[in-house]
């Protein structure tokens, strides 16, 4: 027979006899059991466990085990480390993506700066080149035949792209630098260098 302390009783306590469990229904109630040693367990959760063994020497021998109050287990400053464990490193992430995440957007609009230069610089190319072809059909402001117009007009044309095309590489690579400076800062965090110069640009630094 199996007694539970009533402070227990309308809790969850598990009682197992062998890993068998028993029911509530079954507490101080006699249990037909045969002859031999019996483990009894008693366990709830925040608590500790309690066992104990017994023996039965006879059939029919009537055997009581008493189940003591369960002891509850130490619960001081257990979730507050857990919580602050985890949340340093969650605020490290966020920190880490929201910088990986500016320097990504740096790096693009730097492209587009870089590309925007090329682009203006390949186009001031083709101006001059069409500028000069023009010379050998006109005089000044006027053209002696339809080429050294249709020169003059590409060559005008292919200006004002490369104009456009360097105030938006310009204002690309400013942009890009300036995100990037903004970026910020953590341990082992990579560096860059960005200088512009007549018809180049270098970008320099470690990933």
């Amino acid at each position: 027979m199996i007694n539970v302390a009533a402070a227990d009783k309308s809790t969850n306590i598990a009682i197992t006899r062998d890993g068998v469990a028993v029911g509530q229904v079954q507490f101080g109630v006699p249990i037909p059991a045969d002859p031999g040693v019996h483990k009894v367990t008693a366990s709830m959760p925040g608590h500790k466990t309690w066992e104990t063994t017994v023996e039965i020497k006879s059939k029919g021998e009537t055997v009581q085990v008493d189940v003591p109050t369960l002891e509850a287990l130490p619960a001081v400053a257990l979730a507050a480390p857990a919580r602050e464990a985890t949340q340093l490193p969650r605020e490290e992430q966020a920190n880490k993506s929201k910088s990986n995440s500016q320097r990504t957007v740096a790096l693009v609009v730097g492209g587009v700066g870089v590309v925007g230069v090329a682009v203006g610089s390949v186009a001031g190319l083709v101006s001059k080149s069409k500028h000069d072809n023009a010379d050998d059909h006109c005089s000044g402001s006027n053209c002696n035949d339809s080429q050294g117009v249709s020169l003059r007009s590409d060559a005008r044309l292919w200006g004002n792209i490369s104009t456009v095309a360097f105030i938006v590489g310009a204002a690309g690579l400013a942009t890009g630098v300036t995100l990037w400076i903004s970026t910020p800062k953590a341990e082992s965090q990579p560096g860059a260098q960005v200088a512009v110069g007549p018809g180049s640009i270098l970008v320099k630094g470690s990933w």
